[in-house]
């Protein structure tokens, strides 16, 4: 027995016309309990290369050196840069600079700079004060004096 909803034409609902759809040729069958268990467990397994590759690239991002310029000491202008170069150490990064025989470590490159460019500045402050000082600390202080502006 069929439920009449369509009074005026007395017919029943599995006889009404359906809506015509073109297909288009991507259609397909429904899916099965255990083809979703297999796309569940391949996304699963996708979504585990992915975590790894994010490391992957997370650790070559932090293992690269890089080189970068400190153009400021003790808030006055250097006309030649000083060159740093940040690297990678077993907990952190150091960040050396060339020119100078000072290291800064910090636990981002960020800090390492900052805590370099603290280093620069305190010897600067140092040598600029002090009149004894070994030949290889009055190249330093030459260097400064000269650069500083």
């Amino acid at each position: 027995m069929s439920a009449y909803l369509d009074t005026s034409q007395n017919r029943p609902i599995d006889e009404w016309p359906r809506p015509l759809r073109q297909p288009t040729g991507l259609e397909q069958p429904p899916l099965r309990n255990s083809e979703f268990w297999s796309l569940d467990h391949r996304l699963g397994k996708l979504s585990a290369q992915c975590d790894r590759l994010a490391e992957e690239l997370r650790k070559v991002k932090t293992s690269l050196s890089v080189a970068v310029k400190i153009q400021l000491i003790a808030g006055r202008t250097l006309t030649t840069p000083l060159d740093v170069i940040v690297e990678p150490d077993d907990e952190g990064f150091i960040a050396r600079c060339v020119d100078l025989p000072l290291f800064g470590y910090g636990d981002d490159q960020y800090e390492a700079v900052e805590c370099l460019r603290k280093e620069i500045d305190s010897l600067y402050h140092d040598l600029i004060q002090d009149e004894d000082a070994t030949e290889e600390w009055l190249q330093i202080r030459r260097f400064f004096e000269k650069n500083v502006t």
